[in-house]
């Protein structure tokens, strides 16, 4: 899935001419937009990788209040400073800066610069004699840099709601929930009485499925919307292309077929109109934003590129929700399949797991076929637990894999479980120690059963160096603590916490080691569902720890 960076947010910023620095916690430059090339006269590779203050230092001597500022991110704003250009040319600039994090965590301050040079005006005091004795700046135009102040607080702000924005929408991964968080936020942001959010997506079958959100509209207002004709720029049936912006559609020669005379009951008073298109990456128009207002010119060039800004992260969101609604689909599917194919394979397998063990017992030992029909039963038996594997997956995955709950031994419990697998292991000795002769614990026998064996097993497995498990009973009146220990080809720390992943298996094991990467997603669901823990400890080459805690 795409995330949002602070590079995202720059497509909005070159739209606006600005120039814009980016800078890390240390204050050193991360990004320069073209604008910001041209002001400082220098290229990218000039400015990127640099400390701000081999620049500005003047302006942001050490300690002082405003390089603190920046450092911890905090907003300045409107500062005026001066720089002095590669050819010693000195020019005033007017600053602001605001603090973003990204959907990666990762903190950059931006700052906004203007050039307002041409605002000021030197002039110089002279002696009797003639000689300058002193020389003063001041700004001119006085009412125009208020606007260009006032122009920065915009900015600044259109930033810091895109940033919200990007938060938001990423927050989520239901697209009618991002729908409506975009469409709530961007009218409010905007000033519009109202506003829509019409999104197109295709379903399975290619056809055309339009959703949409509604926002300062009552709902039996919404409901009515399209019926009249002004109405219909805020139906799903209006198409859009590219940016709308009018003052008044009433007296728009664009909008002559949605004129209408007055305001009909359920009809939305519409005079002031906006409207953007989502676009995806594709270059396909996927929806329509859209605000209107009662009043005349309430939307702005500022407004429509704030829109934007909104709409390429709207898009961004909505691709990941639909990947994400994508892969639960396909998961949905295999999780059926698995469980169907589980189904129809138990039966006959079973059968023939039958169907052999009474071949088997009907043999005598000195019959020459009954070591195959035995090496024939014990791949079925294999066999038969690997279904049985799949089936509580899909158990586990559909919340039905059911506890029966009983008071045991588990001392006792491990202790057969040990000397079962030894005797049909002759590869390792599993050392068995318990500093209790009995501990009695409540859960599920057979359940508990199978992670024990499924541990000893994998324990044998992976260890094919080596030829000793370690296995350990302790606990106290709180809770049983089981230790499988091998001293095979362990596990990379990286890959520790994802073995308990459905059909994860470690990287590099030889393809001699089969498995289907879900005994351990098992057990660590049945020991989580019995309120324990199952962890590991395991290092490259020195075998692993497997540790299961259960409460008592």
């Amino acid at each position: 899935m795409k995330k949002f960076t602070h590079l995202d947010i720059q497509q909005i910023h070159n739209l606006n001419g600005m120039a814009v620095l980016a800078i890390d916690a240390d204050g050193m430059i991360t990004y320069a937009n073209t604008a910001a090339n041209d002001l400082l006269r220098r290229e990218r590779a000039q400015l990127v990788g640099q400390s701000l203050f081999l620049f500005f230092g003047g302006a942001f001597a050490s300690g002082q209040t405003n390089q603190k500022k920046l450092l911890a991110g905090k907003p300045v704003s409107n500062m005026e400073l001066t720089f002095q250009g590669p050819l010693g040319e000195e020019r005033w600039l007017l600053l602001s800066s605001q603090m973003i994090v990204d959907m990666n965590g990762l903190a950059q301050t931006y700052l906004f610069i203007q050039d307002i040079s041409a605002l000021k005006k030197t002039e110089s005091v002279r002696n009797g004699s003639g000689r300058i004795i002193c020389t003063t700046q001041f700004t001119e135009d006085v009412t125009r840099q208020k606007e260009l102040e006032e122009k920065m607080h915009r900015y600044t702000s259109n930033v810091e709601i895109l940033n919200t924005m990007g938060k938001l929408v990423s927050e989520s991964l239901d697209i009618g929930e991002i729908l409506q968080r975009v469409t709530d936020v961007s009218t409010k942001v905007t000033g519009a009485a109202f506003g829509a959010f019409f999104y197109n997506r295709l379903d399975g079958h290619g056809t055309s499925n339009t959703l949409f959100t509604y926002s300062g509209v009552l709902p039996e207002v919404a409901e009515k919307i399209g019926t009249s004709h002004n109405s219909d720029l805020f139906s799903p049936n209006f198409s859009l292309e590219e940016t709308v912006r009018s003052a008044d559609i009433t007296n728009d020669p664009r909008f002559e077929c949605n004129r209408s005379h007055g305001v009909a009951k359920g009809q939305l008073p519409l005079v002031s109109y906006l409207a953007v298109p989502v676009i995806s990456k594709l270059g396909r128009v996927i929806g329509r934003l859209s605000y209107g207002h009662s009043e005349i010119d309430r939307f702005t060039e500022e407004h429509e590129k704030l829109v934007v800004g909104i709409a390429n992260q709207a898009s961004v969101a909505l691709e990941n929700a639909e990947l994400y609604e994508e892969i639960r689909y396909l998961n949905a599917k295999k999780d059926e399949f698995i469980g169907l194919a589980s189904h129809e394979l138990k039966t006959p397998v079973t059968s023939l797991k039958g169907f052999l063990q009474i071949i088997s017992k009907r043999m005598t030992d000195q019959d020459i076929n009954k070591p195959f029909v035995d090496k024939a039963l014990n791949q079925t038996n294999k066999l038969s637990a690997l279904i049985g594997d799949l089936l509580d997956v899909t158990k586990i995955e559909s919340g039905q894999l059911p506890l029966s709950y009983s008071s045991f031994d588990l001392v006792s419990l491990v202790r057969d479980l040990v000397e079962q697998i030894q005797y049909s292991i002759r590869s390792h000795y599993i050392a068995f120690y318990s500093k209790k002769a009995s501990f009695m614990i409540s859960g599920d026998k057979q359940r508990l059963e199978q992670v024990i064996v499924n541990l000893l097993n994998n324990a044998i497995k992976y260890s094919p160096g080596a030829d000793l498990v370690n296995v350990s009973l302790s606990g106290d009146a709180g809770q049983a603590i089981v230790r499988i220990q091998d001293f095979g080809i362990g596990i990379a720390p990286e890959q520790q916490e994802r073995i308990f992943s459905r059909f994860y298996r470690a990287e590099g094991l030889d393809a001699h080691i089969s498995g289907l990467g879900i005994g351990l997603y098992i057990s660590k669901e049945i020991i989580s569902r019995h309120k324990g823990k199952l962890t590991v400890e395991s290092g490259i080459g020195t075998g692993s720890v497997f540790v299961v805690e259960i409460p008592v």
